[in-house]
C-alpha cells in the first residue's frame, strides 16, 4: 500500500465501475466539495432547494434554472469552472434525442406515403403532435403496429427521410467539444446573422475540456421517473408525460394516482420535494420527518441500481446508447451519493486526511459490521470501545442505536474491526449506519451514510 490511497477519495454508489455506460469523471468525488446543478425547470428546482432544507446533505452546492438547452448548460459550466469542483447537468429526455413525429413529418409523409398509409399514422398520432421514439427499434416497433410489416418494409426508407431526428445526446456523447454547441452563440455571427464558423473571439473563452469538470443527470422519460424510484421499483416504459390520464403511458398519471395525489409538475403546490414529506401539505418538518426524507433518498439510489441492471439487456442490445434506453436513469443516483456522502456496502472509501481505505460490510442476522481497514504505512487507526459513538445505525423511524461492543485483530497492511449490535428485530427496517472516522474527532467534518439494507 502507497501514499497514493491518500488521494483516493469517497466512492458513491454506482453499479458497475467497469461499465462503459457508467465510466465517469464524477465517479470519485470528496466530502463536502462544492458543486453547481443546473437544472431545465421549475421541478428540478423545487427537488433540490428541497434537499438543502436536510441533514446530512452537502450545502455546499449551488442550484440554477438555466433553461431547457444543453448548450446553455455547458456555457455557464464552462463560466463557472474556477468557482465550483464539478457541474451537474440535470436533464430529461423531452424530445432531446428521439424520432418526433411532428407537423412537419405529416407534410412531407403525406406527398410521398400512399393515402391507406398515410391516414393510418395521421390518426395513430395524438392531435399535438406529441409523439416520439428514443430509438430506431422502437420506432420501427410502433410503425409495424401501425402500419404492419410489409407497409414498414417496403417505405421504411421513405418515412426514415421525412422524420425529424433530434441528437443531443449524442452530440453530447461526441469526442468533438464544440458538437453539442453548433447552434449556440459561440457560432452565431451577427454580421452575417447565422449560425457559422466558430467566433474566433468568443472561442478564447471556449473551455474544450469542459468534459473533465461536468456530469449528467439524466432521467428518462421525465424527472418525474427519477421521483417514482423514490418509493418503489419500477421500469414500465413510459411514453407520455402529463398529456393523458391513462397510468400505463403517462409517467406523471402513474405518479398522481398510485403515489402521490394531487401532485402538481413544477414548483408550486404538491410538487418534486413536497411529495416526499410523509404528508405533502406539511409546512414544518420535525427531524424525524426529515430522516424519512433522507431513507426515501437512499432508496432511490438503491433502486436506480436495481433498474440499471434490469435494463442491462436493452443497453447492449442498443450498443450502450443510454439515451435510446426507456427507462433509464444515468447520474442522479451519483450525484445524489455525492450529496449524501454516501457509499455502498463492501465499496472501498477513504477521505484526504484519513490515511486510511475502509471497507464496511454488514451481517442482519447478527447485526454485525465488520471494516476491513488498510492504512498507509505509519499511519494507524486505533478502534476500541472508546469509538463506539462514531458509529450509529438509524432506522427508519429515526430510532439510533450504538455497537454494544467493538474487537479488533491486526492484519499484514491494517485491521478488521467487527462492531456488535443490539437491534430488536421489529425495528430492524431500513437501517442506515451513521459513520464519522476515528481521526475526525474534535473537528468539523462530514458524515458518510451506509445502507445496510437492500
Amino acid at each position: 500500500m502507497n501514499k497514493r490511497i491518500n488521494k483516493t477519495i469517497i466512492r458513491p454508489a454506482i453499479t458497475q465501475q467497469n461499465d462503459p455506460l457508467e465510466i465517469s469523471s464524477g465517479t470519485s468525488v470528496g466530502l463536502n466539495r462544492a458543486i453547481l446543478i443546473l437544472v431545465e425547470g421549475e421541478t428540478e428546482l423545487a427537488y433540490f432547494n428541497g434537499l438543502k432544507t436536510l441533514p446530512f446533505i452537502n450545502n455546499r452546492f449551488e442550484v440554477r434554472h438555466v433553461g431547457n438547452t444543453l448548450d446553455k448548460m455547458v456555457l455557464e459550466a464552462i463560466r463557472e469552472k474556477n468557482n465550483f469542483d464539478r457541474t451537474w447537468f440535470v436533464v430529461d429526455n423531452d424530445k432531446r434525442n428521439a424520432f418526433v413525429l411532428e407537423k412537419s413529418f405529416f407534410d412531407k409523409a403525406e406527398r410521398i406515403l400512399p393515402p391507406k398509409q398515410f391516414d393510418l399514422l395521421k390518426s395513430a398520432t395524438p392531435k399535438d403532435f406529441n409523439l416520439y421514439f428514443l430509438s430506431t427499434y422502437d420506432y420501427i416497433n410502433w410503425l409495424s403496429f401501425i402500419l404492419g410489416t410489409n407497409s414498414v418494409v417496403e417505405y421504411w426508407d421513405a418515412i426514415l427521410k421525412c422524420t425529424p431526428k433530434h441528437s443531443d445526446f449524442e452530440k453530447f456523447d461526441n469526442n468533438n467539444p464544440y458538437s453539442l454547441l453548433q447552434k449556440s452563440i459561440l457560432f452565431f455571427d451577427k454580421q452575417k446573422d447565422e449560425f457559422t464558423n466558430i467566433h474566433k473571439q468568443k472561442a478564447k473563452k471556449f473551455d474544450v475540456r469542459w468534459k473533465q469538470h461536468t456530469d449528467i443527470a439524466y432521467s428518462c422519460v421525465a424527472f418525474e421517473f427519477w421521483l417514482l424510484l423514490h418509493f418503489e421499483q419500477n421500469k414500465m416504459p413510459f411514453l407520455l408525460v402529463d398529456k393523458v390520464d391513462d397510468t400505463s403511458i403517462d409517467v406523471i398519471a402513474y405518479f398522481r394516482n398510485e403515489i402521490c395525489p394531487g401532485y402538481v409538475k413544477g414548483e408550486k403546490g404538491i410538487g418534486a420535494f413536497s411529495c416526499l414529506k410523509e404528508n405533502p401539505l406539511q409546512n414544518s418538518l420535525l427531524i424525524k420527518d426529515k430522516w424519512a426524507i433522507i431513507v426515501k433518498l437512499i432508496t432511490a439510489i438503491l433502486n436506480t441500481s436495481w433498474l440499471q441492471q434490469e435494463m442491462r439487456p436493452t443497453l447492449e442490445k442498443l450498443n450502450y446508447k443510454w439515451f435510446e434506453v426507456n427507462p433509464y436513469i444515468k447520474g442522479l443516483d451519483i450525484l445524489l451519493s455525492n450529496l449524501l456522502n454516501l457509499v455502498l456496502l463492501d465499496t472501498p472509501v477513504s477521505h484526504l486526511g484519513w490515511d486510511s481505505v475502509i471497507t464496511f460490510s454488514f451481517d442482519p442476522t447478527i447485526m454485525l459490521l465488520r471494516l476491513n481497514v488498510e492504512f498507509v504505512p505509519e499511519a494507524q487507526i486505533l478502534l476500541n470501545d472508546t469509538h463506539k459513538v462514531n458509529f450509529t445505525i438509524i432506522n427508519r423511524e429515526n430510532i439510533k442505536y450504538n455497537p454494544v461492543s467493538i474487537s479488533t485483530a491486526a492484519t499484514k497492511n491494517g485491521l478488521i474491526a467487527d462492531i456488535q449490535f443490539n437491534i430488536p428485530v421489529n425495528d430492524r427496517s431500513k437501517l442506515v449506519l451513521q459513520f464519522k472516522h476515528p481521526k475526525d474527532n474534535g473537528r468539523v467534518s462530514s458524515i458518510i451514510l451506509v445502507p445496510l439494507f437492500y
